[in-house]
C-alpha cells in the first residue's frame, strides 16, 4: 500500500492519466489504482475528471471495458480456484461488485418492456374522435356488470 498522500492538487501529468486510464481498462478500481505509487489521491483524481469533460469521457469508456475485463478474469479464477468454496466466494463477491457498478449489463433485474415496430408507441386502433364513444362504452359495460353482480362502482 502506498504511503499517505497529501492533499495538495498539483498538475497531473499527461502520462500519469493515461496508465490510469489503461489500469481502469485492465479492470483495476479507482481505489485501487489510488493507492498505487505515482498515482495521485482519489480526490485529487475526481477532481481532475470534474474538470476535464475528455479525460471523464476517456475515464468512462475505460471503467466499462474493465468492468468486462474483470468479469472475463473473474470467472476464468474462480474455475481455476483450488478450492472450490473460496473460488464461489470469490465469484460472489466480485458479481456483487460487478452488479452495483453496472447494474444494467450486469444486475439480476429483469425488466420486459413491450413497445410498438421500432420501438415506437403501441397503436391501439382507436381514433381520437371515437374515444368518448368508447370510454362511453366501456362504462355502460361496467355498469351493466355492476346491476348484474349487485356491486357499486362508487
Amino acid at each position: 500500500m502506498a504511503a499517505a498522500k497529501s492533499g495538495i492538487t498539483a498538475p497531473i501529468k499527461p502520462a500519469v492519466w493515461d496508465e490510469a486510464v489503461r489500469l481502469l481498462g485492465q479492470g483495476y478500481n479507482i481505489t485501487e489504482i489510488t493507492e498505487m505509487d505515482g498515482m495521485p489521491s482519489e480526490a485529487t483524481f475526481y477532481r481532475n475528471i470534474d474538470a476535464n469533460p475528455d479525460l471523464e469521457r476517456r475515464i468512462a469508456r475505460a471503467r466499462e471495458l474493465g468492468w468486462d475485463r474483470r468479469a472475463e478474469r473473474v470467472a476464468k479464477e474462480a474455475v481455476a480456484a483450488g478450492d472450490a468454496a473460496l473460488g464461489r466466494l470469490a465469484l460472489d463477491a466480485n458479481r456483487w461488485l460487478l452488479a452495483k457498478m453496472n447494474p444494467r449489463k450486469y444486475g439480476d433485474k429483469v425488466q420486459t418492456e413491450i413497445s410498438g415496430p421500432d420501438g415506437g408507441p403501441i397503436a391501439i386502433g382507436v381514433a381520437t374522435a371515437d374515444l368518448p364513444t368508447v370510454i362511453a362504452d366501456i362504462l355502460k359495460a361496467a355498469a351493466d356488470r355492476a346491476d348484474k353482480d349487485g356491486s357499486d362502482l362508487a
